[in-house]
This record gives C-alpha cells, sequence and structure tokens, in this order.
C-alpha cells in the first residue's frame, strides 16, 4: 500500500514538471539581432530551452527617432512591443535589452546627454508595463566601433561616445539590481576578426555574444 502510494505521488510529480512552461524572453534590439546570422538567432539555438520573441530591428536605438521615423524609436514603442510579446508568448518572464548603436551616430552626437535618461526611462517602462525587474531585466552594453577609416561618414566618433556611454549603462544596471552584461570590453580585443563592415557582428562574433548572454541566462 506503501509503495503504490508512493507511485502514485511519483507520478503527480512528473506530470507537474512535464507541465511546467519555458521561460519566455522577451528581445529589443537592432540590426545586430535582427540579422540572420544575428545573436538573438545564435541564442535561440545554444539555449533553446527557453521560447523567444525577438522584436529587434535593424536601425533601432533606445530613444532617438533615427532616420527621422519614430517607428526605430524603442522608448515610444514599448507598449506594442510589449503587447506583440504577450500576443506571440503570453506572459513575459525576462528581456533582454541589446542597443545603444545607433544612438551613437554621428548626427545625435550633441544629443548624448539624452542617452543615459532615455535608457533609464527604458527600463523602468519594462519593470512597470511589463512586471520584469531585477537580474531577469537584462542590460547588454553593445559591441565596438571599428576606427572611422573603416566606417561611413554616419558612424564617425561612434566608437568614442560608445565607449563613454558603457560605464553609464552599467550604473543604471547596478543602481536598480538590473542584470548587466557588458559586451563592449568582453569583445573589444578581438572585434577586428568578429566584424563584417565595422559594426555588425559577423556568425563567429554573434556566436561569441551569444555564448556569453547564454551563460548569464543560465546562472540567473
Amino acid at each position: 500500500m506503501r509503495f503504490a502510494f508512493l507511485f502514485l505521488c511519483s507520478l503527480f510529480f512528473l506530470a507537474a514538471c512535464s507541465d511546467k512552461q519555458p521561460e519566455r524572453i522577451l528581445i529589443l534590439g537592432d540590426s545586430n539581432g535582427a540579422a540572420s546570422d544575428g545573436w538573438a538567432v545564435q541564442l535561440q539555438k545554444q539555449a533553446p530551452e527557453y521560447t523567444y520573441c525577438n522584436l529587434s530591428i535593424s536601425g533601432n536605438t533606445i530613444g532617438f527617432d533615427n532616420l527621422g521615423r519614430d517607428t526605430l524609436n524603442t522608448l515610444k514603442n514599448l507598449p506594442s512591443y510589449l503587447e506583440r510579446a504577450r500576443q506571440q508568448m503570453g506572459d513575459i518572464d525576462r528581456v533582454i535589452v541589446w542597443l545603444g548603436s545607433n544612438d551613437c551616430k554621428a548626427v545625435f552626437d550633441s544629443l548624448q546627454e539624452q542617452v543615459p535618461a532615455n535608457l533609464d526611462a527604458l527600463l523602468s517602462g519594462i519593470e512597470q508595463q511589463a512586471g520584469v525587474s531585477g537580474n531577469r531585466l537584462l542590460l547588454v552594453a553593445p559591441t565596438p566601433y571599428a576606427a572611422d577609416s573603416l566606417l561611413e561618414a554616419k558612424y564617425w566618433g561612434g566608437n568614442d561616445r560608445l565607449k563613454r556611454l558603457v560605464p553609464q549603462f552599467e550604473a543604471l544596471a547596478a543602481k536598480h539590481q538590473r542584470g548587466f552584461v557588458n559586451l563592449y570590453d568582453s569583445l573589444c580585443m578581438d572585434f577586428p576578426q568578429l566584424n563584417k563592415d565595422g559594426l555588425h557582428l559577423n556568425e563567429t562574433g554573434a556566436t561569441k555574444a551569444a555564448r556569453i548572454i547564454s551563460n548569464y541566462l543560465s546562472n540567473n
């Protein structure tokens, strides 16, 4: 009788485990996340135990109307992103934000003091509207720009601007105990071998970036 009771308990336990839903991750990114061989695709290969909604868009910024288009302003479009994610996945358990490269374009040089404030507003909006906070809200500092001589004029000075922003990104994450991965520093030394055109990661670079993010997810 006791054996039968224990057997039934084990069946109920296994059934409960099998019904457990995988964690659902919303990705907000730019062209490095939107690419067919980009880091978001590589992350899904490396960590298939999660469900993903990748809403990365080429040209996306944290909080500027890039190319004069408000559709490339993540802060303005956050409510619609969250709604799309809920329609696709249901609840949102984690959010990964990899943005900031386009906010460092030459056209936004005089507006750099707005970037940390825009980022803080974006992350706070995610916390308030999606209920995702702490280390389940992961901020990723973007990978570097190449030297200006290797870039189109619209990107000149981008690496200097981004390099100044990375410590501010880290401080914002620490202030509110959000997750933080510093890919700028992690991939800086090898970046010449990891990019396609001075800004966008090649498949090797995207795979390395995804591995770092995957390790973060598995440990947090």
